[in-house]
């Protein structure tokens, strides 16, 4: 009986030992272990901004050239328009419009401003004419409008003709002629420029 309670109290002994020294070792590696996985983790954020600083410098030279066409755009007066707000832009559309009618025969219905769109630097300032116009007039007219300094484009044109039995002639000058029959033009033209400008 004494020999069976030796043999418990020494596996008891043994037993705790092994407990005792592996709680130990479990508390000793799991800062070690804490430390190794803090350690990837901040080894996968370096990767990864590694990555990106590579990706930057690929693309610096292309930006780099970009920055420096559009500094020379902006340089250039034959490009930007000289008004320093869309609502000034606009009205110098309008007057540029009006004027190319004016000059080659034609009527001016209606304009709308639309909404002025950032471009980088620079600010895309459109408006939508309506006019009533001929063919040999209209062509004169674009050609006009688009080679005029400052440059600016006509982006979209939209054109329908209409006969009309008592529509006045439409003279070099603009004004009306007598009454006849004839043929216009019901012209929509979408017209914009660039001013210097951000943060609309």
């Amino acid at each position: 009986m004494s020999t069976a309670h030796t043999l418990l109290s020494k596996l008891a002994a043994v037993t705790l030992l092994l407990l005792v020294a592996a709680a130990a070792i479990a508390f000793g590696l799991r800062p070690l272990w804490d430390a190794y996985r803090d350690g990837e983790d901040e080894i996968a954020q370096l990767e990864a901004h590694l990555v990106r600083f590579q990706q930057v410098a690929a693309e610096k030279p292309a930006l780099v050239t970009s920055a420096r066409n559009l500094a020379m755009l902006a340089s250039r007066n034959d490009y930007v328009l000289a008004e320093g707000s869309a609502s000034f832009a606009a009205a110098s559309l309008q007057a540029r419009v009006r004027a190319a009618l004016q000059e080659h025969g034609g009527l001016l219905e209606s304009v709308r401003v639309l909404t002025p769109q950032q471009q980088g630097p620079f600010i895309r300032v459109t408006i939508n004419a309506q006019l009533f116009t001929t063919m040999n007039a209209l062509g004169s007219m674009l050609h006009e409008i688009e080679t005029a300094e400052p440059y600016v484009v006509v982006n979209q044109l939209t054109i329908n003709s209409r006969e009309v039995s008592a529509v006045r002639e439409l003279t070099s000058t603009g004004a009306e002629g007598p009454a006849r029959p004839a043929v216009a033009l019901e012209v929509s033209m979408i017209v914009s420029g660039l001013i210097l400008g951000e943060g609309l």
